[in-house]
């Protein structure tokens, strides 16, 4: 009988220690969780996280509409043109962020623009907001500009073209040369 009250003993003191080991990962997870979420908050504004979401949230946001417009049996111009004229603005201010980036990485104001760049999506995303960002900030810069993006693009396509295509030939003798050194090593 001592035997069995002792082990009732045991059995509530292992519970108690199991209670008191869940309370403390218990108080320990929101602390883990409080801490998790200001260390997010600190690595995005100090631009380790904020590229990444902001593309992830922006490329989401695209994807999707432009799979759902996709998918419609007819497509509306209007909402086409809307898709288009959000690409074509976030893709410029992709090139403004990428050039601007190595100036403001380093700067005390880096934080600023990383807020700077969430208001900027969220604003955007507003249908009247895009019209007229496209139109006061994207379409005159491009029709400024025309010429001298067109001039880059092909260039870009002409030394891309040449450097694949030296690339290819340059392979096919290492190709060839391989294979015939390979074949020899292993007739020997």
């Amino acid at each position: 009988m001592i035997n069995f009250l002792l082990y009732i003993i045991y059995i509530m003191d292992f519970i108690n220690l199991l209670t008191q080991i869940k309370d403390f990962f218990t108080v320990n997870y929101n602390s883990i969780a409080l801490f998790g979420s200001f260390l997010f908050i600190i690595l995005m504004f100090s631009g380790i996280l904020s590229t990444n979401v902001f593309h992830l949230i922006s490329f989401f946001y695209l994807f999707n509409k432009t799979i759902s417009l996709l998918n419609q049996t007819t497509m509306d111009p209007i909402e086409t043109q809307r898709i288009l004229k959000w690409w074509a603005s976030y893709s410029f201010f992709m090139i403004i962020e990428y050039l601007g980036n190595i100036i403001l990485y380093y700067s005390p104001f880096y934080s600023l623009y990383t807020l700077f760049k969430y208001i900027f999506l969220f604003w955007v995303i507003n249908e009247e907001h895009i019209e007229s960002f496209y139109t006061l900030v994207v379409e005159p810069v491009y029709n400024v500009n025309q010429t001298s993006f067109e001039t880059l693009l092909t260039n870009g396509e002409t030394i891309f073209k040449d450097g694949f295509d030296l690339f290819n030939s340059n392979f096919s003798i290492f190709k060839t040369y391989f294979f015939t050194e390979l074949a020899k090593y292993l007739n020997n």
